[in-house]
């Protein structure tokens, strides 16, 4: 399947490999183009080495070597103007407002709902 013309090339970041399989087939079937790292260090040495390669940061909170916090703020010194959208299941320890603090865009609660995750993309695009 080709990526949609107003397609978002995503960076997709979750140490889970079936949490990020999933996820991905997700965002490919809403058209977007997707890249998977496992490894949020890699993630952002790719972003360091082509900060202009993806438009958005589709990132998990809890990993374990750099917290998706940490990547988001890592990722928008490399590029302040990259979307990044924190996705996590456990949220009581990070908050919306530290979220917006850190530059994230958009906080996504696992499971994932795929009408409203359609929507959050479309208000990027």
């Amino acid at each position: 399947m080709s990526p949609e013309p107003n397609a978002l090339r995503i960076l997709l970041v979750d140490d889970e490999p079936a949490v990020a399989r999933a996820v991905s087939r997700l965002l490919i079937s809403l058209g977007h183009e997707v890249t998977v790292e496992h490894d949020p260090q890699a993630a952002e040495a790719r972003i360091r080495r082509d900060p202009h390669a993806f438009d958005l940061l589709f990132t998990d909170q809890t990993m374990p070597g750099m917290t998706g916090d940490a990547l988001a703020r890592a990722a928008l010194a490399s590029r302040p103007d990259l979307i990044v959208v924190l996705c996590s299941g456990y949220s009581e320890h990070y908050q919306l407002d530290d979220a917006a603090r850190d530059g994230v865009r958009a906080f996504v609660t696992k499971p994932i709902d795929r009408a409203a995750l359609r929507e959050l993309l479309a208000t990027f695009v």
